[in-house]
């Protein structure tokens, strides 16, 4: 099933540093179009989106799994700097401002 994963979502309240760091084993058995959600803090979000290398992070609106699903006008913006807080963000490989 693992290479069939489209998106992962992670919410581990806390446990983020180390789950994100134990998935790049899986990353040579997974899609290329693989995506995962995970929620960060100001403090985590450096490392958490440095675990993955390729990978990129953008903010999710509040409403991120409905906006993920069913895009509305909102746009997913990448980040380039830690969130002001707590923020779900989407690591992809795609490069955009935007997505």
């Amino acid at each position: 099933e693992i290479r069939r994963a489209r998106l992962i979502k992670i919410d581990v309240e806390g446990a983020e540093v180390e789950v994100m760091t134990g998935i790049r084993e899986l990353l040579p058995m997974l899609p290329n179009d693989v995506e995962f959600i995970v929620e960060v803090l100001p403090e985590t979000f450096p490392a958490v989106s440095s675990i993955l290398p390729g990978f990129h992070a953008y903010a999710l609106p509040q409403d991120s799994m409905a906006n993920y699903f069913e895009p509305t006008e909102s746009r997913v913006v990448r980040l380039t700097h830690p969130p002001a807080s707590r923020t779900d963000i989407l690591l992809s490989r795609v490069v955009a401002e935007w997505l």
